[in-house]
């Protein structure tokens, strides 16, 4: 209930806006004429064309952006690797990995916990 209270006091305050003459309206629309817009639009048949253009735009569009991310990402992680240990050694990296008790993916070097000193 509580958060369908902010998005109703919004429409409500907007429309308020726009009857007491504050906002002509022309840039955002009052809630009541977009709903009748979509009425309208339903009732023409419009309706559904317009939302299966847009549906159609938003699945090509992360369809698309799936194939690039997959791509970039295994090209990214095929060659990051190699290239970060062939121009920065991996005892540069062990002071970071130390702690950890890692072990370097790409020349398989075993970095072991620093010992406490008593």
């Amino acid at each position: 209930m509580l958060g369908l209270l902010l998005p109703v006091g919004l429409a409500l305050g907007w429309e308020i806006v726009v009857w007491l003459g504050w906002s002509n309206g022309r840039l955002v629309p009052p809630p009541t004429k977009i709903f009748a817009t979509i009425m309208e639009l339903a009732r023409s048949g419009e309706l559904t064309r317009h939302v299966t253009a847009t549906l159609s735009r938003v699945f090509a569009g992360f369809g698309l952006g799936v194939v690039a991310g997959t791509l970039l990402g295994a090209i990214s992680g095929y060659w990051g690797w190699r290239g970060n240990c062939s121009i920065r050694p991996c005892k540069r990296r062990a002071r970071s990995l130390r702690s950890r008790g890692c072990r370097c993916s790409s020349c398989g070097s075993a970095f072991s916990k620093p010992r406490k000193s008593h």
